[in-house]
């Protein structure tokens, strides 16, 4: 066969092929870790009632980093209704049954990721409350580069205790002197405001870490921290 003519074989047709150069580069593909939006939405409000013609629920806008948010409306603990609108018609009548009524609204986004609950303003109590504590703070990898700092939803302890509108999660960084002493950041940094027992972030860089994360009530009244410590290699 005449050099650099075509082969045919069985009916195929076969290009004449050439040899890659010793000196070709080899490129390797840089890999990234994927993108997701663990960033909640803000709280909204604040949350007001308009008693004209019925119950009307109103609150300020949410605003998030997607730009899409959605509003959740509970009564008394359970969920309603959800909406785009800063607006809920709860009853046109023009009396409601005597009852305590807890209204709340919190925004959701497009990943899930929700805000802690803005509640109606409440009355006043002379007894003092008691905000319990979450319970059972872990830390899970997620997904690559992510972590998940989850907690367990703790129950009501007193009967002056109110509804709980989130949870406030901070960070301490905790660092070594040169005689190898453990020192711990004294004020802690705030890493977001959460609706859920449940946040995802990037994983810290190594290190020892403290996270506390504290309970939040319908009064905006604050736990004492749950803490956990934890030490990336």
């Amino acid at each position: 066969m005449l050099a650099g003519a075509l082969a045919v074989t069985a009916g195929f047709m076969l290009a004449p092929t050439r040899a890659l150069a010793a000196s070709s580069p080899i490129v390797t593909p840089t890999i990234r870790p994927p993108f997701v939006d663990y960033q909640p939405p803000t709280r909204p409000g604040p949350l007001r009632i308009d008693y004209t013609g019925g119950v009307t629920l109103a609150w300020g806008a949410a605003t998030d980093d997607s730009g899409y948010v959605v509003y959740e409306v509970y009564a008394g603990g359970r969920l309603i209704a959800r909406t785009t609108s800063t607006r809920y018609l709860y009853s046109t009548g023009p009396i409601v049954r005597p009852q305590p009524y807890y209204f709340a609204v919190r925004a959701v986004d497009g990943a899930g990721n929700s805000s802690p609950k803005v509640f109606a303003p409440q009355p006043v109590y002379e007894e003092p409350r008691v905000v319990p504590p979450p319970l059972d703070v872990t830390l899970q990898d997620w997904v690559r580069g992510y972590v998940s700092l989850e907690w367990k939803e703790p129950a009501a302890t007193t009967v002056t205790s109110l509804p709980i509108a989130g949870y406030e999660v901070s960070v301490m960084t905790i660092a070594r002197s040169d005689a190898g002493t453990p020192i711990v950041r004294p004020q802690p940094l705030p890493v977001a405001e959460v609706g859920g027992a449940f946040l995802r972030m990037p994983a810290p860089p190594p290190g020892r870490y403290v996270y506390l994360v504290r309970t939040i009530d319908a009064a905006g009244n604050y736990s004492v921290p749950a803490r956990l410590a934890v030490v990336r290699e």
